[in-house]
């Protein structure tokens, strides 16, 4: 049965002023953790089935880097002799299997350019699951882009399929990197380094340092060694390296190469952040890059590597300092962390042109999703974040793929899965980056909130009291900070959606149901925090509160939207709206009210077309007002693929959005110009 409440006017106004004047910290403590439990009821447990979500990955970047070996001399060999079966669990038939293999000098004509991209030159079949990837031919003096003496590294792109008796099976397109050397019998494989370098943790706090971090395919030790002599290694043998450089300048560039078993990479160039402070800064943002439609590099590993790849390339050409990515990177939902590890180190290439030279700071969508999946008869089952949560959610998963500022709030559970390096705050010159993450500790039931409320868990757009009161903290520091001039936030989920977000995100078509809910034994969990409209109604009062607060960013939706919020703007109030007393608003003869004690006019900015598939605009409270206004200065919206590129310096905060053929698609002079008009 659906969990309803009704609350009396005297009694529900009474609880808005107190957590209003109190914050989430008033609400009552939950009941104590039961020692060695899980916070969400097994649904294992209620009989109801486990079961595998399809792969998109069917092998992992491991295994296809062990079937390539020694050659002869043509190259390497390529032999998939050993696998029986794939990440889905399926059977496979080595001698079945055919497909191409394509080869090219990576990095492409590294010495006559800064930014990094892949070309293939050389296409050979593979028959039986066995080819051979002819790097000798690469040394033809037509074709040796990269004056190649004796050995080279090369990205090898495998396309797989698997005879069938009726219809072929697709087994995936793959790009890995291989470092080679010829020998007297023949091409011997050396280890290499299969992602990175990628520049990490450029911020103001810290402009004295950086974190460069690399994988490997063997054990070793790694260095960074900068133009100036000095050299930084790993303290012992690793594949993931994560090396801190020190004793740097702020706001100054640095030459930097790695070296990792005799190899060198070639040299790149890094720029410490500045002083926090009134220093002018450049940066972007953009999200959702899973796979969209068409085919090709449109469906890659489970990325739109062509549309994620060409914002960075525009963004890195407009000058952006760093990049803030919004969730959704790769398509998820998966119940197998091999393939949702393996669809990150796609992303990752992707995104590596960039990234050797510019930070980027990613943050979870609801597609970074890491799964314990149910049979309950519907259409996607019951989902839950996968436990043991230190090693198998996807917050785990997520701080262990990525390198990003750990300062974020401990669980009020501890039960819960972990903070860390998903939800963050760093300083970059006069602006103050808060990322929040409203997709956490996922559960879904059919695609929709009614998982948490049966087995427990955190619905799509919510922000739990633990995550709710750091913000507050953090907006308080940076209100009393002099060097911090605006506050950024971003997330997923929009506060505000305005095309197919409005069925979750923090709207949930007006549903005040929806909750987190935590289990403590018994029979069902319990609630665990306020409606997610009265929710929502507060963070958006509490970012109005902060004269600081530029914009607040968020992905989730496929387009463009920029959408400004004031105290007359309709977007509803439960305690007022809610005229039949289910919790839900917009039922008939109800009407949506402002947040009239809203003290500062914010903007809410979505930016998710960074390669998923499009969706349309549709009708809202709030993009109503604003169309019948005629209001496009302060609302906007467009299907069109998209990246922002945002420039701040002591006077504004500007931005400009283009899609991805360089069109200028809008943009606001000085998104704090709002805070001083009267509306």
């Amino acid at each position: 049965m659906r969990f309803r409440h009704r609350l009396s006017p005297i009694l529900f106004f009474g609880l808005i002023i107190w957590c209003y004047l109190g914050g989430f910290s008033n609400l009552l403590l939950p009941p104590p953790a039961l020692a060695g439990s899980l916070p969400v009821k097994d649904p294992a447990a209620v009989g109801l089935k486990e079961k595998q979500n399809p792969v998109t990955n069917l092998f992992t970047v491991e295994q296809l880097y062990s079937a390539i070996r020694n050659g002869d001399e043509r190259g390497l060999r390529f032999d998939l002799s050993g696998l029986n079966k794939g990440l889905d669990g399926a059977p496979l038939d080595p001698t079945k299997i055919y497909g191409s293999i394509y080869v090219g000098p990576y990095p492409f004509a590294a010495r006559h350019t800064d930014y990094e991209v892949k070309r293939f030159r050389v296409k050979t079949p593979i028959t039986g699951g066995r080819g051979v990837l002819a790097v000798n031919r690469l040394f033809q003096e037509i074709l040796n882009s990269e004056g190649w003496i004796d050995q080279g590294l090369v990205v090898v792109r495998l396309e797989l399929y698997q005879e069938a008796a009726q219809e072929d099976r697709k087994l995936g397109i793959y790009d890995i990197l291989v470092r080679f050397k010829k020998g007297t019998e023949g091409v011997v494989k050396l280890p290499t380094i299969m992602e990175g370098p990628l520049v990490n943790l450029l911020c103001s706090e810290t402009p004295d340092r950086v974190v460069i971090s690399f994988l490997t395919s063997d054990p070793g030790i790694g260095k960074v060694v900068l133009d100036q002599g000095q050299m930084f290694a790993d303290p012992a043998p690793t594949t993931h390296h994560q090396i801190t450089v020190t004793g740097l300048q702020p706001r100054t560039a640095y030459r930097y190469h790695v070296e990792f078993d005799n190899y060198r990479t070639k040299t790149y160039t890094f720029r410490t952040a500045p002083r926090p402070g009134k220093e002018p800064v450049t940066f972007a943002f953009l999200g959702d890059s899973r796979e969209g439609i068409g085919g090709g590099a449109q469906n890659f590993m489970g990325l739109n590597y062509e549309a994620l790849a060409g914002c960075l390339r525009s963004a890195y050409g407009g000058g952006a300092e760093l990049v803030i990515f919004g969730g959704d990177l790769v398509n998820g939902y998966s119940t197998c962390q091999d393939d949702f590890r393996t669809q990150l180190y796609a992303w990752k290439q992707a995104a590596a042109g960039f990234w050797r030279e510019r930070p980027i700071y990613p943050g979870i969508g609801n597609h970074e999703s890491l799964l314990k999946a149910y049979e309950d008869g519907s259409k996607y089952g019951t989902e839950l974040d996968s436990w043991p949560y230190d090693t198998d959610s996807v917050e785990a998963v997520f701080a262990a793929e990525f390198c990003n500022p750990g300062n974020g709030p401990i669980p009020a559970d501890p039960r819960r899965p972990s903070y860390a390096e998903n939800v963050y705050s760093f300083q970059y010159g006069p602006i103050k980056f808060i990322s929040l993450n409203n997709c956490y500790w996922i559960a879904w039931k059919g695609a929709t909130w009614e998982a948490a409320q049966e087995f427990g868990g955190s619905p799509e757009g919510y922000l739990m009291a633990d995550q709710f009161n750091w913000l507050q903290e953090e907006l308080k520091k940076a209100e009393k900070e002099a060097t911090i001039k605006y506050i950024v936030l971003f997330a997923h989920e929009p506060i505000f959606p305005n095309d197919g977000g409005l069925r979750n995100c923090m709207w949930h078509r007006g549903n005040n149901q929806v909750r987190a809910y935590t289990y403590h034994g018994g029979k069902q969990p319990t609630p665990d925090g306020p409606g997610i409209i009265d929710l929502r109604n507060e963070l958006v009062r509490l970012l109005g509160q902060n004269p600081k607060v530029a914009v607040f960013l968020a992905g989730h939706e496929h387009g463009y939207s920029k959408l400004l919020i004031h105290r007359k703007v309709p977007v509803g109030i439960p305690g007022k709206d809610d005229q039949n007393g289910n919790d839900k608003l917009g039922d008939p003869g109800e009407s949506y009210s402002p947040l009239s004690d809203l003290k500062h006019p914010t903007w809410y900015i979505t930016s998710g077309g960074a390669g998923a598939p499009y969706y349309s605009e549709q009708l809202a409270p709030w993009n109503q007002y604003w169309n019948k206004k005629h209001g496009q200065d302060f609302y906007n919206y467009s299907t069109q693929e998209n990246f922002l590129i945002f420039t701040a310096d002591d006077n504004k905060l500007s931005l400009k959005v283009f899609n991805t053929q360089g069109q200028l698609l809008d943009q606001i002079d000085n998104l704090m110009a709002v805070k001083k008009r009267k509306f």
